[in-house]
């Protein structure tokens, strides 16, 4: 009689079809609740639950539950920490907001509060749902985290992402179209097809890129008006916090610090001073994030929020100056062409008398190149001080936790 209710009810919201072969073969439709010991435990529409042997059902449909197996652990378990005011929770495990995470689907795909996705391919509710909690609890980790900024996102209030297959990811590609739309494969997001349906991998080291994708996405403002190694060290130290579901575990030393055998000076130092080739010691930059964020209770962090919250409030002030540079060159180009203009031997023209000659613009802050503003904020970050005396502190600190 358990079979019954399942067969002729309506399909629940996050169902999904299910075959059994053995036993009185059948497929229908049921939402995936939990594990009892060799049973699988299956939910109708009107919430009644009954417990199935997992060995009876489908090689698809034992691989879609191992899938989902931690996920399904943590869904047993109350939710943590919902509803965190900005600045709380920092190093313990906290949760999105389970509101945050409900999906609605469009005509290409489907959202969340926070994100948009795009894609071709139709995903399962469920698969929907793992993969916006996936991003709304980074969302979270970075509301929360100590140095608490976020871009503003470009369209409608949400970010948007573009799920692609692999094949048609350019690697010679940035990452983001010119309209702010973050380009990852399949596999970058933790999905993988299993017996013809989309199943997102929930094993709580999974889905490490997107986590790296989605830092950088909510760090957009500030990428290029700060030292690149910090928006690399930053999404570093997200992308350390194992994460299951809508729930992060965060740790108190990111993993990749235990290979940091010893925190020198001269690396912490290097990234300090403006260099030709962006190349850094990522370790060494996820060292001084840790310092920065960890460390000293995160206290430290003010110095990280200062110097990001600069370099947003700066950003359309240096989009604005890039267009006033465009055009600037543009209406030379034009003055070139006028009757009578000259070219001289030193490269510079001369115009006919009273031709008006436009005026370079200003740029928000003073500097002698482009290369060196991702650093005119540093000052912030060091409080003032100089590269080698900051770099001396930080590293004696890193040595002593």
């Amino acid at each position: 009689m358990r079979l019954i209710w399942l067969l002729f009810l309506a399909t629940p919201a996050l169902a999904r079809e299910w075959t059994r072969e053995s036993g009185t073969a059948m497929k229908f439709q049921a939402e995936l609740r939990g594990i009892d010991g060799p049973n699988v435990m299956l939910q109708a529409v009107d919430g009644r639950t009954a417990a199935f042997p997992l060995a009876q059902f489908s090689v698809a449909d034992r691989q879609f539950v191992a899938a989902r197996l931690p996920g399904l652990v943590l869904d047993a378990m109350p939710p943590l920490n919902v509803g965190q005011k900005a600045g709380a929770g920092w190093g313990r495990p906290l949760s999105a907001d389970p509101a945050d995470c409900a999906v609605a689907e469009s005509s290409d795909g489907f959202h969340s509060k926070h994100f948009t996705f795009k894609t071709a391919e139709k995903f399962p509710p469920s698969t929907q749902r793992d993969l916006a909690e996936a991003c709304e609890v980074m969302h979270e980790l970075f509301r929360v985290a100590p140095w608490g900024v976020l871009a503003r996102p470009k369209h409608d209030g949400r970010f948007q992402i573009m799920l692609l297959p692999q094949s048609e990811i350019d690697t010679n590609r940035n990452i983001f179209d010119e309209d702010g739309t973050l380009r990852i494969p399949f596999g970058a997001a933790g999905l993988e097809k299993i017996g013809g349906e989309w199943v997102r991998d929930e094993q709580p080291g999974a889905g490490r890129h997107l986590k790296e994708y989605l830092a950088y996405m909510l760090q957009r403002d500030v990428i290029g008006l700060v030292p690149p190694w910090l928006p690399d060290a930053l999404a570093d130290c997200l992308a350390e916090i194992p994460t299951v579901g809508g729930t992060a575990w965060c740790s108190e030393v990111p993993a990749k610090l235990q290979s940091l055998s010893k925190t020198n000076a001269a690396e912490v130092e290097a990234l300090f001073t403006p260099a030709e080739r962006e190349s850094y010691a990522k370790e060494h930059a996820l060292a001084v994030a840790h310092y920065f964020t960890r460390l000293a209770d995160g206290r430290r962090a003010q110095q990280i929020t200062k110097m990001l919250r600069q370099a947003m409030e700066d950003r359309p002030k240096w989009d604005s100056f890039d267009i006033e540079i465009k055009k600037y060159h543009a209406d030379w180009e034009e003055l070139k062409k006028l009757p009578g203009a000259e070219k001289l031997e030193d490269g510079s023209y001369r115009f006919p008398s009273g031709t008006h000659v436009p005026e370079a613009p200003k740029p928000p802050h003073e500097f002698e190149n482009g290369d060196d503003l991702p650093w005119l904020l540093l000052p912030l970050l060091l409080e003032q001080k100089e590269p080698s005396e900051a770099a001396a502190e930080i590293s004696a600190q890193l040595a002593k936790s």
